[in-house]
Order: structure tokens, then C-alpha cells, then sequence
């Protein structure tokens, strides 16, 4: 491997990389937890920032989280691997963007879009783009527990409000996912937007969300970001953002 270094942690794990991939992992253990109380990583590779003071964030259409350690997470997600992103949230404003990663050619995104729920994957080009839109609005003032999975040949989106669940699906063709090196961003986003996400969703998301994870599967191993806003293991950067132990009334 080109400009590669090993980096010791508790002289357990070693990790082999120009920037710590996840696939170079030399640890045996099936299950990387990345981020959180769990991570082998917290100790050593923490940064310092302002995390919350309470798990619940509050945005507010001009707010936004970063996220740390996107790329061994994501990186390239192949045909084969699972990618599950799961949160709770509430709102009542009719648009607004839940997270987002990518560039012009590859991205996913979540939001809000005149009061129903879209999940948008661009793999490539736009002749390899699938939007999951639920059949009902989302914008009651209800947290609603939602679960995004790309599966090896399908893209499911499951909402449930309650017990209430609402199941949508789509098949997807073989298809890569490449977000090596590209930030992900929650609530809003500080850098640029594709034209399509930025007028589909016009603005920052105004609501809370709160238990926040991104599992990737591999035929290897199984990854877990379970992001903490109350925690500065997983959060690089904080804008305007407000915290709670409850989701405020919206």
C-alpha cells in the first residue's frame, strides 16, 4: 500500500493506511464499532470540539452537524454491501434536509419534501438515481423511528409512526456507491449541493433527531456509527445548532 503507516491502539489494533481505512483493519474481531463509548478509537483519536449537552438536536432550517469519521463507514460501498442508516425524528416544517453525502455524481441524501419523506442514492449519473418517497406526510408534529437499507439488489425505506409502520421498496441494478473523502453532513450541509438536492429540499431541516447510526455489511465484517450529539467522539463540527432530553414540541 502507497504512503501507508501502522498506527497502534492499546497494542491491540493496528491499522494500515494513507488515512485510516476500515478495510485495512487488522483486528480480528467481526464487529468495528466507530465513534461512541464502544470505539477503539475514542481514546486515542478524539478532536476536540462543543459537542451537545443532551442527546436530542434541535435544528432549525440554519443548522448543521459533520460527522468525523465518514469514510470508514462509507468509502466505496460495493454491489454486494449493506448500507442501513437509521434515526428518529420529528417535524412539522413541509421541506427540509435530514443528511446528505456526496458530489455531483455520487450521493445520498435524505429530507423533506412538501411534507413527505424522500430518500434520494445517485450511483454514477442520473440514469442511475432511486428516490424512495413515503405515501404519507411526515411534517404531524409525531416522532417517527426511519430506517434507510441498500441491500445487494433492493432500496428499502421502513417509517414507523408508533407501530404504524409504512414499508417502501424499489430494486436497484448493480451498482457501486463511492463517497471516499466526502463529508457527511446532518440537518443541513456547510458545502455545496447538486442542483437537484438544493431545489428539491430548499433549505435546512427544522425539527429534532436523535439516535442517529450508519451500519455498513460487508462479506467481511460489519461496521457501526452510532452517533452521539451529546458525545464529541463522532461530531467534527457544530453549527448553531440546540440540544435537549426531549424532542421540543414542533
Amino acid at each position: 500500500m502507497k504512503n501507508s503507516y501502522i498506527l497502534k491502539i492499546d497494542d491491540q489494533v493496528s491499522i494500515e493506511s494513507d488515512y485510516y481505512k476500515m478495510e485495512d483493519m487488522v483486528d480480528s474481531d467481526s464487529k468495528i464499532y466507530i465513534g461512541g463509548s464502544n470505539s477503539p478509537f475514542s481514546k486515542n483519536l478524539s478532536r476536540d470540539v462543543s459537542p451537545c449537552t443532551a442527546p436530542i438536536a434541535s435544528f432549525e432550517g440554519n443548522s448543521w452537524v459533520r460527522l468525523k469519521y465518514p469514510n470508514k463507514i462509507f468509502g466505496r460501498v460495493s454491489r454486494t454491501d449493506k448500507l442501513i442508516i437509521s434515526l428518529s425524528t420529528k417535524t412539522r416544517a413541509s421541506n427540509g434536509l435530514i443528511f446528505w453525502q456526496g458530489n455531483d455524481q455520487h450521493y445520498l441524501a435524505l429530507g423533506v419534501e412538501s411534507n413527505y419523506l424522500s430518500f434520494i442514492i445517485q450511483f454514477g449519473s442520473p440514469s442511475n438515481r432511486y428516490e424512495l418517497l413515503s405515501e404519507r406526510p411526515i411534517t404531524d408534529g409525531v416522532l417517527r423511528s426511519i430506517k434507510i437499507s441498500k441491500l445487494e439488489g433492493s432500496l428499502e425505506m421502513e417509517i414507523d409512526k408508533n407501530g404504524d409502520v409504512e414499508n417502501i421498496t424499489k430494486t436497484l441494478r448493480s451498482s457501486s456507491l463511492n463517497l471516499k473523502r466526502l463529508p457527511f453532513f446532518i440537518g443541513g450541509s456547510k458545502n455545496y449541493l447538486p442542483e437537484d438536492i438544493d431545489s428539491k429540499f430548499r433549505n435546512g431541516f427544522y425539527g429534532c433527531i436523535n439516535q442517529f447510526k450508519i451500519i455498513k455489511m460487508t462479506t467481511a465484517r460489519e461496521m457501526i456509527a452510532d452517533v452521539k450529539f451529546n458525545e464529541n467522539e463522532f461530531v467534527e463540527e457544530i453549527s448553531a445548532l440546540s440540544c435537549s432530553n426531549t424532542c421540543p414540541m414542533y
